[in-house]
């Protein structure tokens, strides 16, 4: 049985962006950090860590962006990272009745595919092209952008913390296949770049 998290700003009584199918990408904290929990015997990942990694090679999807914007906006507020299998006790005190949801309303978004182009031919683009991301300008990667992305998101502990998101960040789905193609090419100049859907 799947689970759908959620994030809620308490000190607000405000509900955060969706990332994905009820989906999770780490701790609620936008620090580049992670923490060893001693309670569950692994490694936690906060959602500024992974962002770090997707950010260094431009794959920023707009709930991605979304959701960043989110933790920026409360900064310092108290947040609560829950799923659709916790109970009421495990809930925080909050005025469900007068819920609000976080508004995002970013500019700058390209809809379409994000694609890796090796110096040697090959290629890969993102399987959907009605994902929308932030846009930037074509770039070659530097060694020190494919270097902090896989830094950042190949630990296995962190890949399981990115859940139900939207298909290019997913790890068994796109993140997964652009991990293993820059691991690939570590050779080669890889150069990155939005495809506009037609």
């Amino acid at each position: 049985m799947s689970v759908s998290s959620f994030t809620y700003c308490v000190s607000c009584n405000q509900k955060g962006p969706a990332l994905g199918d009820g989906g999770m990408m780490g701790s609620p904290d936008l620090s580049v950090g992670k923490d060893y929990n001693d309670d569950w015997g692994v490694t936690t990942y906060n959602f500024g860590w992974i962002y770090d990694g997707l950010q260094s090679i431009s794959l920023l999807p707009e709930e991605v962006e979304a959701y960043r914007s989110f933790l920026e906006t409360h900064d310092g507020h108290e947040l609560f990272l829950g799923n659709d299998h916790m109970d009421g006790s495990e809930m925080p005190d909050m005025d469900h009745d007068n819920l609000t949801r976080f508004e995002f309303e970013g500019q700058g978004f390209i809809a379409g595919c994000y694609e890796l182009s090796a110096e040697g031919g090959d290629s890969y683009r993102t399987s959907w092209d009605g994902e929308s991301f932030k846009a930037f300008e074509p770039r070659t990667l530097t060694t020190e952008d494919v270097d902090n992305c896989l830094e950042r998101l190949t630990a296995e502990e962190c890949m399981d913390s990115i859940t139900r998101t939207t298909p290019s960040v997913e790890p068994y789905e796109d993140l997964g296949n652009i991990i293993q193609f820059l691991q690939g090419h570590e050779d080669e100049a890889i150069t990155v770049r939005l495809v506009q859907a037609e």
